[in-house]
């Protein structure tokens, strides 16, 4: 079987539940309020802090970029980091990219003219970048992704990458979201020229969904090409994840706000976490 974001990553945003015109957009604001927000405690009198245009982001399983992009063009310097060597390639698709010297080549690493936007192929589990960052982020569930170890593994890097006062944010699926609307359903999307068929299937015992996605996808000559693939997914209790955070010595809060409501509803629990300085 096909490696599940090869087999998906041209068709990823066709799929995805949100409007790929507005919920990039959505999450760079988000963020950036959350991150001012945050300084703004800590640096009551140092301003200039937050208005700062060497912020660094961390996007971490960035995939197709949509978020890295929208928050750069907020000013932010942003690495967009993923595993996934085709949902790269659909990210610097969309960014008219240069290469800064042969060891980006070597890398995959790309560097825009326009936005300070950098794409690094690397599995997140062994995060190892130069920089160390402002902010770091994941949306969309990226955690979810990872088991348990793996998961505080991340934490933990994540932690080490930060600069002091520097600022994690991440969502996870709320259980009633696992159980409800990935449960056992399947779901299906059509154009003329590819199918995708997403079939869940939630375990009860182990609270994990294991999701089998088959795509047909038009080729030159009108055949369909069949393509399929799998992805785990496993479910987090926030308490957990919550006590890890404060083992390593940061703050952390749960995020709600009216400002944002598009993002706020049963499916996902949004944590920050502040490394002290």
């Amino acid at each position: 079987m096909l490696d599940f974001y090869s087999v998906i990553a041209e068709l990823y945003e066709q799929f995805q539940d949100f409007d790929i015109n507005k919920l990039p957009e959505l999450w760079a604001t988000f963020l950036d309020t959350e991150y001012k927000k945050s300084v703004a405690t800590i640096n009551e009198a140092d301003s200039d802090f937050v208005r700062s245009e060497d912020r660094l982001a961390l996007d971490l399983g960035c995939g197709t970029g949509s978020v890295t992009m929208a928050l750069a063009e907020k000013g932010w310097q942003v690495i967009g980091v993923d595993n996934s060597a085709k949902m790269l390639e659909v990210a610097e698709s969309k960014i008219n990219y240069q290469i800064k010297d042969n060891s980006f080549v070597d890398n995959k690493d790309y560097l825009t003219e326009t936005l300070k936007v950098k794409f690094v192929l690397q599995d997140i589990l062994n995060l190892e970048l130069k920089e160390q960052a402002d902010l770091i982020y994941t949306s969309l569930d990226v955690f979810n992704h990872l088991d348990e170890e793996e998961l505080l593994d991340v934490l933990r890097n994540s932690y080490t990458q930060l600069k002091d006062g520097g600022i994690l944010i991440f969502d996870l699926h709320s259980l009633e979201y696992m159980q409800t609307d990935l449960g056992n359903n399947t779901y299906h999307s059509v154009t003329d020229d590819n199918v995708i068929i997403w079939e869940n299937d939630f375990s009860e015992s182990d609270l994990t969904n294991e999701a089998v996605i088959t795509v047909f996808k038009k080729e030159a000559d009108g055949r369909f090409k069949r393509e399929s693939s799998s992805l785990l997914e496993y479910y987090h209790f926030p308490k957990l994840v919550i006590e890890y955070l404060e083992f390593l010595g940061m703050k952390v809060e749960y995020i709600k706000d009216t400002e944002f409501t598009d993002m706020w509803d049963s499916k996902r629990i949004f944590i920050k976490a502040s490394k002290s300085l």
